[in-house]
């Protein structure tokens, strides 16, 4: 009985102080994503790598007119010829395939860095608006279920964070 008195209490007090408490919500991946630090950085990889995507682009057309081919003239096609084109297709995908990869990769260690890069100016943005707001609480967006929008610091922290970066912070 004293065991359960004292659970409620303990409960009370603990929301009494978090109804005092400030509390916002951050979407950090949003907020340093969509930053024009991160814009840049998209496109400067998309300059980069953009001939790469481009003969992604064609090697699908490739196999998708082989394919269309394989079918229509399937009849008329000798065995030797039907497997000269599967061969082919098969060829193209796996190039298809291997470019993917390597992009993919080349994406995965340029987020890595540019987390790594700009992570402290986020989390100066984060204290900056902090501070202004006199929040105490910030809370990462994707373990929220519901939010009042009012609570949302996501934009603010990302203009901060485009200010701070602009300023070469």
């Amino acid at each position: 009985m004293i065991r359960n008195l004292f659970a409620v209490l303990l409960l009370s007090l603990s929301t009494l102080a978090m109804a005092e408490a400030k509390i916002a919500i951050l979407d950090q991946n949003m907020a340093l994503f969509g930053s024009e630090a991160a814009k840049s950085e998209t496109e400067k990889l998309k300059s980069e790598y953009g001939s790469d995507e481009q003969r992604i682009k064609k090697l699908e057309a490739e196999v998708n007119e082989l394919k269309t081919k394989l079918e229509t003239d399937a009849v008329i096609l000798e065995a030797a010829e039907q497997d000269k084109i599967k061969q082919t297709i098969q060829e193209r995908l796996a190039e298809r395939s291997s470019l993917i990869d390597k992009l993919k990769q080349i994406q995965n260690q340029r987020q890595n860095q540019f987390i790594r890069e700009y992570q402290p100016v986020m989390a100066k943005a984060v204290k900056a608006i902090v501070e202004q707001q006199s929040i105490d609480v910030v809370v990462e967006a994707s373990s929220v279920i519901y939010v009042n929008e009012a609570l949302n610091i996501t934009q603010q922290v990302q203009d901060e964070f485009n200010k701070l970066v602009k300023e070469g912070k």
